[in-house]
């Protein structure tokens, strides 16, 4: 990208605190703080904030790839984007994997789904050990089809190719149901499609006027609020349990306000200056981390809890792990996901490195 967008970061940063925020109803059941119905299901639609990521994953990748002024390799945009996904990822996996082996066989379906990203080895949908790595398996087909896209520098000619080869798959996921088709051709990955299509025209929609912008971001988040109250939620979870396969719901309730907010952010993006401004970029920096790391500081935190004997009081347990989790990942960022960048750029050989650089 020409620039760093820092309202982009601000977002990005609002939906890792988003998804923490979601999980606090199981860190109150823990300790046994009962948490109000009403708070549960406003809590719920933080699960979203993994839609705003997708969104935003498909807006940089596209400005990355192929929207960039100097388009990279295929190979060149895969190893950067393996670069800063993978290696943390697979660091922070693994004393979730040690601790399973500890107390008994490994699944090496999991270790797949772990290591190579690919959730579909069985007929069921196989969880990655670091949980929330369900995500990452929809990244990287995404960043694979963006690289085959690239291939050869025939961008027109490998569309259609992959567009073809997305139809045979929905043909066989309808009659067959195989599970790898049915990942393939989940809807979540229409939201990695909307930030493709908000990077095509991010010229004509940051030129939006200032009350577009302030409509859109409203529009959103009143759409959220509205289906937290309604109970419609609960459609929308099931992504990490079969594969998104079904989650055409989760598109429309979800992906369809993901994609207002990183759109108004981009109007608003001219406004967004000053100290706070830039405090919250630094989450933003930090959000893959947060998001990553954000298990073992909730059960820290319940563990102190009891530990302590402090109240039963959902509402401040709640504050407590939201801010032990976001300070717990911007320490993740500063002495293991940076150092680990730092590491790869220098150990990458030198001409997958030179391809690598932007």
């Amino acid at each position: 990208m020409e620039r760093r967008l820092v309202s982009l970061q601000i977002l990005r940063f609002l939906s890792a605190a988003a998804v923490v925020a979601s999980h606090l109803p199981t860190l109150a059941w823990t300790v046994g703080a009962p948490m109000a119905a009403a708070w549960k299901l406003g809590l719920v639609v933080g699960h979203a904030g993994v839609d705003v990521f997708f969104v935003l994953s498909g807006f940089v990748i596209a400005l990355t790839g192929p929207l960039a002024k100097e388009r990279p390799s295929a190979a060149a945009f895969f190893w950067r984007r393996w670069r800063r996904v993978a290696p943390v990822y697979f660091v922070l996996s693994l004393p979730m994997v040690v601790g399973e082996a500890a107390v008994g066989p490994l699944d090496p379906a999991r270790l797949v789904a772990t290591f190579l990203f690919w959730p579909a080895l069985g007929s069921t949908f196989a969880k990655p050990y670091l949980f929330v790595g369900w995500t990452l398996c929809f990244e990287m087909v995404f960043y694979t089809a963006i690289a085959l896209a690239l291939a050869g520098g025939r961008l027109g000619r490998n569309l259609a190719i992959l567009g073809a080869v997305v139809a045979g798959l929905l043909a066989v996921r309808f009659l067959t149901g195989w599970e790898a088709a049915r990942f393939l051709t989940g809807p979540l990955f229409l939201e990695f499609g909307a930030g493709v299509a908000l990077a095509a025209f991010r010229g004509p929609i940051a030129r939006l006027p200032t009350a577009a912008g302030l409509a859109l971001g409203a529009a959103a988040l009143a759409a959220f609020a509205s289906e937290a109250a309604l109970g419609a939620c609960p459609l929308c979870t099931g992504a990490d349990t079969d594969l998104g396969a079904g989650d055409l719901a989760r598109v429309v309730l979800w992906g369809g306000p993901a994609a207002m907010l990183v759109a108004a952010a981009l109007i608003l993006e001219p406004f967004v200056r000053g100290r706070l401004a830039r405090a919250l970029a630094i989450g933003g920096d930090a959000s893959y981390s947060i998001y990553l790391a954000q298990a073992p500081w909730l059960v820290l935190t319940a563990v102190a809890w009891e530990v302590l004997g402090a109240p039963r009081s959902a509402t401040a347990l709640s504050a407590a792990g939201l801010v032990v989790s976001i300070g717990g990942g911007l320490l993740i960022w500063r002495t293991v996901e940076q150092p680990i960048l730092g590491l790869m750029k220098r150990l990458a050989w030198p001409a997958m490195r030179a391809a690598a650089t932007p």
